[in-house]
């Protein structure tokens, strides 16, 4: 008898080891996949990034291509190559290079009144800020009107893309590789002051992580003025963009 008791405590202990080792490992699961992709917050900051002049972002390029508008608007029918590198300033908290290949042309009408600048560029860049670095591969296209003189406003239609790496500074500090796309419509931009004033830009990003998990989250823009936006992911939050 007291035989068979012993077995049957040993039977009951297996059986408590083995619910209490099926428990663990689902846990543990859990929470790799929690863990093994990139958060909401991530893609802001990556988007964010993608966007702000202050890490050369496209409103960096914006600037250029407005003061390219502004000087040469009596080459009408020339197409021009350069080229353009920049480094942020020393101190600065964020800091940044680019170097950019671009070709521009300015179509003018019959009468030489000039009608649209076309920009395209390509290049590398990258940065280091408090939350997250990055090496990127970027190409762009740009279109500004607006440009009759009693127009108060360039308007820009551009498609950006950003490709590369990224290494995040907080919360899990995940690497991963992604694709940033910024499409935007009628962004005006003042021309007294040389800034964007308003208009809405279209968001994506979309990517892999270093644990292998896939990633894509979309969402918009708003310019509000004052080197100020807004950008929503869809299904998310809003998170503020300063430059």
């Amino acid at each position: 008898m007291k035989k068979t008791n012993q077995t049957k405590a040993v039977r009951s202990w297996t059986a408590v080891s083995g619910i209490m080792l099926m428990m663990l490992a689902s846990s543990c699961k859990k929470e790799l996949n929690r863990g093994g992709t990139i958060s909401e917050e991530d893609a802001a900051t990556a988007i964010t990034m993608a966007v702000s002049g202050e890490s050369g972002g496209v409103t960096e390029q914006v600037d250029d291509a407005v003061t390219v508008a502004s000087t040469y608007d009596d080459f009408c029918g020339t197409s021009f190559d350069s080229s353009i590198s920049k480094t942020s300033n020393a101190g600065s908290s964020i800091t940044y290079s680019l170097d950019l290949n671009w070709n521009w042309a300015l179509t003018c009408s019959n009468l030489d009144l000039p009608q649209k600048y076309t920009f395209n560029f390509s290049g590398a860049s990258s940065y280091d800020a408090a939350l997250m670095s990055s090496n990127d591969n970027s190409t762009a296209s740009f279109v500004i009107t607006g440009l009759e003189p009693s127009a108060n406003s360039y308007i820009i239609n551009q498609n950006f893309q950003r490709n590369g790496t990224q290494q995040s500074k907080v919360r899990n500090k995940f690497s991963f590789s992604s694709t940033i796309i910024l499409t935007s419509a009628n962004i005006m931009v003042d021309k007294t002051l040389e800034e964007i004033s308003s208009g809405i830009m279209a968001a994506s990003i979309s990517g892999t992580s270093s644990s292998g998990n896939t990633f894509s989250f979309t969402g918009t823009v708003t310019f509000l003025g004052n080197k100020k936006a807004t950008l929503t992911i869809n299904g998310g939050k809003k998170y503020d963009i300063s430059w």
